[in-house]
């Protein structure tokens, strides 16, 4: 019995998916949207402007260094939003313009972009960022807003916070005053920390979709 068949040698993959880059990064999208939209809930508008600022410099970074250096304009596969959302989330609500500036640069410039762009960079480039921000200004990275919706009230750092509401609703002074959130209060996140730590139902609801 004579088979007649042609074996195609080539380098991975081997396996082809039709999903594309834009369509995976949209997933990723949606399920950070529930997250986004407690993060804008519990901390106000000041939220929405540092996830605004991180998207909109994101992209023009992604774009510029692309152009400048003539390289295929991919903004368009959504990779450089995701990034801008993930370093959003990761940051405190009352981040200064141009700290988020240069965390977005520092995301898409130095970790992305100089080691060859989307899939080449071998740390996540918004992680990456969150840490240079940490390591430069960590005083403006560790200070957090205790929040009611659309109310933020800034202060210097959660324990703070914790120490003079305790002082304030105990008289008792701060090295023996004690309070502690409710467990639906740190499940919803009405809590101090960065946009996008704080409510685990939001986090979860992504978990649930990506699922």
């Amino acid at each position: 019995m004579e088979t007649n068949q042609r074996f195609a040698v080539s380098a991975a993959p081997h396996i082809f998916a039709k999903d594309t880059t834009s369509l995976l990064m949209l997933d990723v999208i949606v399920a950070l949207m529930p997250t986004v939209a407690a993060g804008i809930w519990l901390f106000g508008w000041s939220a929405a402007r540092v996830i605004l600022i991180c998207v909109a410099s994101c992209v023009a970074f992604e774009f510029l260094w692309q152009a400048i250096f003539k390289k295929t304009i991919t903004v368009k596969d959504l990779s450089a939003v995701v990034t801008g959302i993930i370093l959003a989330l990761n940051m405190p609500s009352t981040a200064p313009w141009w700290m988020i500036i240069i965390g977005s640069a520092v995301a898409i410039v130095l970790v992305k972009q100089l080691f060859g762009g989307i899939g080449d960079n071998f740390v996540n480039p918004a992680i990456s960022a969150r840490a240079v921000l940490v390591a430069s200004w960590p005083a403006l990275m560790s200070g957090a807003a205790f929040v009611t919706p659309f109310d933020a009230v800034s202060g210097a750092t959660p324990i703070v916070l914790y120490r003079q509401a305790a002082e304030a609703l105990t008289g008792a002074p701060s090295a023996t005053a004690v309070i502690t959130p409710s467990t639906l209060d740190l499940f919803i996140g009405r809590i101090p920390g960065c946009i996008g730590e704080v409510s685990k139902i939001a986090i979860l609801l992504g978990l649930a979709y990506l699922l």
